[in-house]
């Protein structure tokens, strides 16, 4: 009988049970080996999903098996021709990956056939992200609650995911035996898909040996090749984007941030970025924090600012933490360098001649310097004036920065007092402080400012009061 006959459809006349219907081929060899039906070099790329294969005769032929279980027997209704010199490309998208897929192959020059089995991948798929820890959970099964029931966080390289126009990639860590890190996809949201592997992934498998499983083609018994699992049936899922982040209050004045309940921070400097021991400080509870605190929480000793992260910490299985909330912060600062002059000269009181009387005082804190920038003048001015008969002090600010200014009684303070009340000088104004006692210590400092978000400063003294005296001589 000949083969290409039979694929076209002829007629013939042997009896009933030897005949096979038009358009079938011969099963003539006993086993059903690939030499026999004329096909080699077959193989198998279950993520490109093709089989190829090449025919003795130039012409491959393919046909998908339909298979009576209770029978154990296999027929083909329509042949594929593929021809052409080398290996030929069968495509295997359009198979059910979720049942056993059974392909025929033969060639026209040799009258047997071979039979290739692509067993079923699992039915169902299950996958559940995790937002707290970025992380997926997936499993397999028979049914919806099988695949459930088998979910969990992958650590081998089973699995593989893309995105809406994306290729497939591994789920698996390459270098460790963990998933891969998805949190980058909580930043704006994603959706991506997930499904179990083929049995061979990329890498095309070529089949050379055949399986104990046998079914019947026309009358002869045929053993069957087993083929790679195409990829299992697919699992969207959608991660949500990170929520934004935390409002933080900022006290410039009192240089300070208030900060969210049940949320961390961390500080940004130019060099690194700062935190507590590898993780970001955990604040519990709602309020106020020196900025000083937070760089000494977060070990920093050199910088004198940077940038405060605050994000809202995450929910285990809930939700991820949120977006970080920047905020530019500064340590309270000393004045720089030659920035300030301080007025510390009292004027020597002088012994006038007998009747004759003579003035001193003026100095101190009146000839002091402060300097917004090294090559500029002083901006601030003291001055010694009378209020209703009594001395005070008048300092004007023709600088761009408000200050401010406490006192304290004695000539040798190096500190100013932490509890006294200030007093604000703004740009281009001028403030006069009554009460004030002879050779106090008078201390500056910048002011916070939420307009110009300028932080508040450290104090420097900026002299002591001399007021103006007279003395008689005997």
């Amino acid at each position: 009988m000949q083969l290409k006959k039979l694929l076209q459809g002829s007629v013939f006349a042997a009896a009933a049970a030897v005949c096979v219907a038009a358009g079938t081929v011969s099963a003539q060899a006993a086993d059903g080996d690939f030499t026999t039906a004329g096909v080699g070099s077959v193989t198998i790329d279950t993520t490109k999903q093709e089989l190829k294969a090449t025919a003795a005769s130039g012409e491959l032929l393919v046909g998908v098996g339909k298979v009576n279980a209770k029978k154990g027997t296999i027929t083909v209704a329509t042949w594929d021709s593929y021809t052409g010199s080398g290996a030929q490309t069968v495509d295997l998208s359009k198979l059910n990956n979720t049942k056993d897929n059974y392909l025929v192959l033969s060639s026209n020059k040799e009258s047997g056939v071979s039979i290739v089995k692509i067993p079923a991948a699992d039915k169902a798929i299950s996958a559940k992200f995790n937002p707290s820890t970025a992380k997926l959970a997936v499993g397999t099964g028979a049914n919806g609650s099988a695949a459930k029931s088998a979910a969990k966080e992958i650590t081998d390289d089973t699995f593989e995911y893309r995105t809406a126009y994306g290729s497939w990639k591994t789920l698996k860590d390459s270098a460790k035996a963990e998933q891969i890190d998805l949190t980058g996809y909580q930043h704006e949201g994603a959706t991506l898909y997930v499904r179990a592997k083929g049995t061979t992934g990329a890498t095309a498998t070529s089949l050379s040996t055949q399986s104990d499983e046998k079914l019947t083609y026309g009358e002869t018994e045929i053993k069957v090749y087993l083929g790679d699992k195409l990829p299992g049936k697919e699992a969207k899922v959608n991660i949500p984007a990170r929520a934004k982040g935390p409002a933080v209050a900022v006290d410039y004045a009192k240089g300070s941030v208030t900060l969210p309940k049940e949320s961390e921070y961390r500080l940004a400097t130019t060099s690194a970025i700062k935190d507590k021991s590898g993780s970001p400080v955990a604040n519990a509870a709602k309020g106020s924090v020196a900025v000083d605190k937070i760089f000494t929480e977060v070990s920093e000793a050199t910088a004198k600012e940077g940038v405060l992260e605050v994000r809202a910490v995450a929910k285990e299985g809930k939700k991820a933490a949120s977006k970080w909330t920047r905020v530019a912060i500064k340590k309270a600062d000393d004045f720089g360098t030659g920035l300030l002059t301080a007025g510390n000269t009292l004027d020597t009181k002088p012994t006038p001649a007998a009747g004759e009387t003579k003035e001193y005082g003026k100095k101190g804190v009146a000839e002091a310097t402060l300097k917004e920038d090294s090559a500029g003048s002083s901006v601030i001015k003291a001055e010694y004036v009378l209020v209703k008969k009594k001395d005070a002090l008048k300092i004007t600010n023709s600088g761009k920065l408000t200050y401010e200014i406490v006192t304290a009684d004695g000539k040798d303070v190096t500190t100013a007092p932490a509890d006294a009340a200030a007093k604000k000088v703004a740009p281009g104004k001028s403030i006069t402080i009554t009460g004030v006692k002879d050779e106090a210590s008078v201390f500056i400092r910048i002011a916070g400012d939420k307009k110009t978000k300028t932080w508040v400063g450290n104090y420097g003294k900026l002299g002591v009061v001399d007021y103006p005296k007279t003395v008689t001589g005997a």
